[in-house]
């Protein structure tokens, strides 16, 4: 029962998410929990994933403190970047809707 609902769930967001790069929108997927979403959610090409998956709230002094390490000494170990990885290529909507 949990694999056909989990195949559902997959074909309604890899649907959507075509649908939107067809009308040259960006793909913003919120609430990525897990690796495996996460991949998932690569793996369709959405143009930025963001979810607990990649980091939880911050206290606004932990998010000071975050910014200047990060601003100086490049990522803080743990946190994933939040702009997608060159290998996603450029996003479908700068792709397919150019002037």
């Amino acid at each position: 029962m949990q694999a056909s609902r989990t195949l559902c769930v997959e074909t309604i967001v890899r649907s959507l998410v075509g649908l939107a790069h067809a009308l040259c929108m960006d793909v913003v997927a919120e609430g990525a929990e897990t690796e495996e979403e996460m991949a998932m959610l690569r793996g369709m090409h959405c143009d930025v994933v963001q979810g607990f998956g990649y980091g939880r709230p911050l206290t606004f002094d932990t998010f000071v403190s975050f910014v200047s390490q990060r601003n100086s000494v490049g990522a803080h170990p743990g946190v994933r970047c939040l702009d997608p990885p060159q290998e996603w290529g450029t996003p479908a909507a700068a792709r397919a809707c150019q002037p």
